[in-house]
């Protein structure tokens, strides 16, 4: 590791050394500023002796117009600069520079620092010494990746280093849905002016930000129809009113009949939220969660005989309970993505695929089919039959030819 000493010139003025070891022997570099000696103590850490030192002489024989900006200066321009993304998007984008990309590549370090090796690295960091779950280091290496690509777009820097990082495997949890007979346990143990919420929660498949900025006048009653347009996102710990996650989250879904006829439409205004509270606000998640969600799931757990059978299901989960009872039922996967609003049907076939046993079953007894005792054919006839092998060789010769010169002279 390298260090620095702080030296004084005969004249006065101080300079700094940073020490190292370079080819097996202590070196030295020496610089006007502390904060310089700082900047390039941290790249050549990071980076070694000899990349640190090719990047140093190439700063040195450059202008300081020159000198590629540092990461705090162009990441920060990029992070201000993305648009079509949600404010709370660029809020985590700003978090994971600050707390994770300047700690561990130095903000003051120049963009040219990025390659594939040191990136790999900093995958390793934040497995081993930080400590975060696959799914993280996929979400922070995600940042870094569409910040790293619109810096190669503009020139700043050859190319996107992060095109070929190796991210560590991310091991999805078991996705929890409740059995008819389950969902009517907890069903039956909710306060009861939460049991309509809840049922719709089930019946839509819509996400709890979508359901509870519905308004009456979302649900068509003649079609037995809910239209989902909006959902609330929390950014800075603040609700608002936005689109919903994706393009095709935006959607009209189908509703049972008997659930439409239960919803609190008659004598409202059309712009009252269909589930509030007594004051007519729209439900908070943190309020249904501590309060009711979770006071109900824990008392299912004491009950004997346990009639969720152990689980310990999420609001999220009744998503996926509206999901595998259709599947189960066999409705199309395709109908199921629709459904749920996703905006590919390959997050339907990753989330859920395992449950349409039914198109698993019918592909089966195809196979099956094929594998069942088959009936002899029927026997050939006589003039068919294959010859012996005997009478097959004799047949096969060639016939003599009798009207040849020499047949005609020997006779």
């Amino acid at each position: 590791m390298s260090s620095i000493r702080p030296r004084t010139c005969k004249n006065g003025s101080a300079y700094f050394q940073v020490l190292f070891r370079h080819n097996g022997k202590q070196t030295s570099e020496s610089f006007d500023s502390e904060g310089e000696a700082e900047r390039w103590k941290g790249l050549l850490d990071l980076l070694g002796p000899n990349q640190a030192l090719a990047m140093l002489y190439e700063e040195q024989d450059q202008d300081t117009e020159d000198l590629p900006p540092t990461i705090h200066d162009a990441f920060t321009e990029v992070i201000d600069g993305l648009t079509g993304i949600e404010p709370g998007t660029r809020n985590r984008f700003r978090r994971i520079l600050v707390n994770d990309i300047e700690p561990f590549f130095g903000a003051r370090s120049p963009v040219t620092v990025f390659s594939e090796t040191v990136i790999g690295r900093w995958i390793n960091h934040l497995a081993e010494n930080v400590g975060n779950a696959a799914k993280t280091i996929a979400n922070k290496h995600g940042a870094l990746f569409q910040i790293l690509k619109r810096l190669a777009r503009r020139g700043v820097i050859p190319s996107n280093p992060c095109e070929q990082t190796k991210l560590p495997r991310v091991v999805a949890k078991e996705m929890c849905h409740l059995e008819p007979e389950e969902f009517a346990a907890l069903l039956a143990a909710l306060p009861a002016r939460w049991r309509l919420l809840v049922e719709f929660l089930v019946a839509s498949g819509a996400r709890w930000g979508e359901v509870t900025a519905l308004r009456v006048r979302d649900i068509n009653r003649k079609a037995l129809t809910a239209r989902i347009h909006k959902a609330w996102k929390y950014t800075g710990g603040k609700r608002k009113l936005g689109p919903p996650k994706t393009k095709k989250s935006t959607r009209t879904v189908n509703l049972p009949a008997q659930l439409v006829a239960k919803l609190p439409l008659d004598g409202r205004d059309l712009d009252e939220w269909l589930f509030c509270v007594s004051s007519g606000e729209p439900i908070s998640i943190s309020h249904f969660y501590k309060d009711v969600w979770v006071p109900t799931r824990d008392a299912l757990s004491l009950v004997p005989g346990n009639p969720v059978n152990g689980k310990a299901p999420r609001i999220h989960d009744l998503r996926h309970t509206c999901a595998a009872w259709m599947l189960s039922a066999g409705v199309p996967i395709h109908v199921v993505q629709a459904h749920l609003g996703h905006e590919s049907i390959k997050t339907t076939v990753d989330t859920y695929g395992h449950l349409d046993r039914r198109a698993a079953a019918d592909a089966a007894a195809v196979i099956g089919e094929k594998l069942a005792p088959q009936p002899a054919p029927a026997p050939l006839p006589p003039e068919l039959r294959p010859l012996p092998k005997e009478l097959a060789l004799v047949v096969s010769l060639p016939a003599p030819v009798y009207d040849t010169p020499a047949f005609v002279e020997a006779a």
